[in-house]
């Protein structure tokens, strides 16, 4: 089985994983230190032949891929489509900065079953992509509103946060406190981004 300190995954190797498109930048990579030592663990769920578990996290790293380019798209609109919106490109570019994260966290832990992530992104790519290509034809739209892109990213984000909640459960039952607190913590990041879309949407509604 392949060591946690395997190789990361080449550009070329994560590419047109689905709908929306690439995968995240290597320049958006964390430094050396972003692997933890949940190794064993992990290790003994694939040994256990945890296929459940295993597919939840390949569906997550395309999901979390897919969702970085979303809001690469509504950054785009606020800067160039909306009036250079200050407040939403920079509360637009932290949840995407916290979703690229959320893909380098899934990218250690499938590493660390010894699943290549390039194998996760091949083998799943309509799981998320029907729902991602939705979402993209809205923010593609010249003529969609604030409150329609808003609406059409919180379905997605309620579905990541669906998403997250099982792969919570999951790594609960490995008995691993240190994978589950860090999932846990990747669960609170996407609870608070669709509070912060619905927010955002609600404030973004026109008045009665």
């Amino acid at each position: 089985m392949p060591s946690v300190t395997s190789a990361r995954p080449e550009r070329s190797e994560l590419a047109n994983v689905g709908v929306i498109g690439q995968a995240p930048s290597t320049a958006d990579e964390p430094g050396d230190g972003w692997r933890s030592r949940g190794e064993h663990a992990f290790a003994a769920m694939a040994r256990s032949d945890s296929s459940l578990f295993i597919a939840k996290l390949e569906e997550a790293v395309l999901a979390e891929s897919i969702c970085v380019q979303l809001y690469d798209s509504l950054l785009d609109r606020a800067m160039h489509h909306h009036g250079n919106r200050a407040e939403l490109v920079a509360t637009f570019r932290q949840i995407r900065d916290e979703e690229l994260a959320h893909v380098w966290t899934l990218i250690e832990a499938l590493e660390t079953v010894g699943v290549r992530a390039r194998t996760a992104l091949a083998e799943h790519p309509r799981t998320w992509g029907i729902a991602a290509q939705r979402v993209a034809q809205v923010l593609a739209q010249p003529d969609s509103t604030v409150p329609q892109c808003l609406h059409a990213m919180l379905i997605y984000e309620l579905g990541e946060q669906a998403a997250w909640e099982t792969l919570v459960t999951l790594v609960g039952a490995m008995g691993d406190d240190s994978w589950l607190r860090r999932f846990q913590a990747v669960l609170r990041d996407e609870q608070r981004h669709a509070n912060t879309i619905k927010a955002l949407l609600s404030r973004e509604l026109p008045e009665a």
